[in-house]
């Protein structure tokens, strides 16, 4: 089943016929993995169908500024017989990538011959290349050696040669030559399979390096297929508890059919390793950069819409995710005119098809309007973000309607019992057990209602009368009784999150157990690493948790430097946080972070959160107050017992 922005995205590719990434993830307002992964959907979908798949092309185009008539004349004039023609080959790195690639893949004798034919050059160029590729290669552990049977050949480890030849391959590519041709299936098991990983890894790859994966995934099986597996007692650094390992080995059956292969644990545990190490978004962290302007619109923007729809929309990261980018574009992005690319009809056609949701957008929108977010008062804004509503919704009822349990009772047999089964499963993902009607009062506790061919008394679970062959009366009756249900557990969810789930203010988090003043650090480093320990004492996070904000600036830069003279710290809340925390210190004197329009540095605040949403409470006060000239200035002059003591007595600032 498509999502909404799935249907709307073919849509557009068969009346535009082609349409652009970059047009797309800006329509869309989404990263480029989320174009991925629904055009993913729409090649499952079109091949369900019978259709051919997406077919991606490599759109680039050349332009002469100059008087092209004469320069076309000037070019016939010139003739070309003192002209060279240049090959890439000729390139000595493109020689030694190319030459290592086809010892790496070699499965006939290969010399030093072969390699002067296939580059057309001398045999004293290829044995310089090859004393150049051994010198390079012995950073790797690998040696080339050369035997009259097996020719030039590896020796070492594979897992070695492999990550060699990912490097060789990474900058093969700069000459546009690509080794790695992969088919239209393999790819698409390779793609379905990384896409399982991501979400039982509770990763996410950045666009490059989700793509990189897929090559090696592929480079893997292929080597296995060719008989150089990795032994099975590979056991690289993991920070993976085992039980992660056997289930991204359970769900690896569709590889191994495709490429007909065996991923042992070695195998399992090289490619976890790859994947820990690649280019991943931490959403918690820096996906798109710190930014939280546009964190407290998109969770005001989720609560508002939420409220008007009543159904809890905050657990959805990815909606979250979304939202945030899609924001950051139309801050940025001014006057940018993309209604080209969908027409006004598929506008209407939103506004009809989803009036409730329209009409929740607007008016959310509406309450959040000011002058900055003045550019979200248009109705595309309001057709695209409609789409990322009920995408989400979509997703939620989804999952509530597999999560059903459903009872059949059923007084004709085995075998009608069967066929009444296999009939609502046509129609239905949810969970569907046959019992007797000696079973029906062990069972209603565990049900959400009953399908029964014979007439039941009064029970607590709904239940719905079909005929033996559930003819299409009983099955539209089934899915409005399903719907009616799924809308009662929505709106028992959000009940549940009013109830239970209570957002911190600043005065829980900052006390005086988290304030210190007139800390004397060295550098940033030690400053962040204070701010760390002093919530490290109160139980709030790891040790884990202050190295990796520590690590997290490394990376990322002096991004945290959020205003003049003040650092807001965080990592990722998977990094060992035990609930939501936060820290504030006041530093003796200035300490430069790198950042040149905000520093020195005097106030660093140290967060850690446990999701997307319920430290924003506590975020937006400080935020708000940090604004204020005279609170700063009150940090900036008091001491410890004065600061917690204006915190305390809700002398802040309320946010609006």
């Amino acid at each position: 089943m498509l999502n909404e922005r799935s249907k709307v995205l073919l849509s557009m590719l068969c009346e535009k016929g082609a349409v652009s990434q970059n047009d797309i993830q800006e329509l869309f307002g989404v990263s480029k993995r989320t174009i991925h992964n629904d055009l993913v959907e729409i090649d499952n979908f079109l091949l369900a169908s019978q259709f051919a798949p997406v077919e991606k092309k490599v759109m680039t185009s050349y332009e002469i500024s100059g008087d092209r008539t004469e320069i076309a004349q000037t070019l016939k004039l010139s003739g070309n017989s003192d002209r060279k023609e240049v090959n890439y080959w000729e390139e000595p790195n493109f020689r030694i990538g190319f030459e290592y690639s086809k010892i790496f893949w070699h499965d006939t004798r290969l010399t030093i011959d072969d390699f002067t034919k296939m580059l057309s050059v001398s045999r004293s160029t290829i044995n310089a290349d090859l004393k150049r590729l051994k010198r390079e290669l012995r950073a790797h552990h690998i040696d080339i050696q050369f035997d009259k049977q097996f020719g030039l050949h590896l020796h070492g480890n594979e897992s070695d040669f492999r990550e060699a030849y990912f490097s060789y391959v990474r900058f093969l590519k700069q000459f546009n030559y690509d080794l790695e041709a992969i088919s239209g299936w393999d790819r698409l098991v390779i793609v379905n399979w990384l896409r399982e990983a991501e979400h039982l890894l509770m990763v996410e790859f950045t666009y490059d390096s989700f793509e990189r994966m897929v090559m090696k995934v592929n480079v893997v099986l292929r080597r296995i297929r060719l008989g150089h597996a990795i032994k099975t007692n590979f056991q690289p650094e993991l920070k993976r508890p085992k039980n992660e390992l056997v289930k991204l080995q359970q769900i690896s059956g569709p590889l191994e059919e495709q490429f007909k292969t065996h991923l042992t644990m070695g195998e399992t545990s090289y490619l976890v390793a790859q994947i820990d190490t690649s280019g991943l978004i931490k959403n918690e962290v820096v996906s798109r950069g710190y930014n939280v302007q546009v964190d407290f619109l998109v969770n005001h923007f989720i609560e508002e819409v939420g409220r008007e729809l009543g159904i809890d929309l905050s657990g959805d990261q990815e909606l979250f995710q979304h939202l945030g980018l899609h924001f950051q574009a139309t801050l940025t992005k001014k006057a940018t005119h993309l209604t080209d690319l969908i027409t006004q009809e598929s506008f209407e056609n939103i506004q009809s098809m989803f009036p409730r949701e329209y009409e929740a957008v607007q008016s959310s929108l509406k309450k959040l309007e000011n002058e900055e977010f003045a550019s979200f008062d248009n109705t595309s804004e309001y057709a695209f973000l409609t789409l990322h509503v009920v995408s989400s919704i979509e997703k939620i009822k989804n999952q509530i309607s597999k999560d059903l349990r459903i009872l059949l009772i059923c007084n004709l047999g085995v075998g009608t019992s069967q066929f009444l089964k296999y009939r609502f499963t046509m129609v239905s993902e949810a969970h569907i057990e046959i019992a007797s009607m000696d079973q029906l009062s062990s069972k209603l506790k565990n049900v959400d209602f009953i399908i029964s061919t014979i007439y039941l008394p009064d029970l607590k679970v709904p239940c719905l009368k079909v005929s033996p062959i559930l003819n299409a009366i009983d099955l539209k009756n089934i899915n409005q009784l399903e719907q009616r249900i799924i809308a009662e557990k929505i709106e028992h969810r959000a009940n549940e999150r009013k109830e239970w789930q209570k957002s911190p203010m600043l005065k829980d988090l900052l006390t005086e157990n988290t304030i210190e003043t007139n800390v004397h650090v060295n550098n940033w480093e030690e400053a962040i690493r204070h701010g760390g320990r002093i919530i490290e004492r109160t139980g709030g996070i790891n040790s884990t948790y202050t190295e990796a904000m520590v690590a997290a600036v490394k990376k990322f830069g002096p991004y945290i430097v959020i205003a003049p003279h003040i650092a807001l710290a965080h990592a990722s809340s998977k990094d060992g946080v035990n609930e939501i925390s936060m820290s504030l210190c006041t530093l003796d004197q200035g300490i430069n972070f790198g950042n040149k329009e905000n520093d020195p540095v005097n106030i660093v605040i140290c967060l850690a959160a446990i999701d997307h949403h319920s430290h924003l409470r506590a975020l937006s006060e400080l935020v708000t107050n940090l604004s204020d000239s005279s609170f700063m200035n009150m940090l900036m002059t008091s001491d410890r017992e004065e600061i917690v003591q204006y915190i305390q007595n809700e002398k802040l600032k309320e946010v609006e």
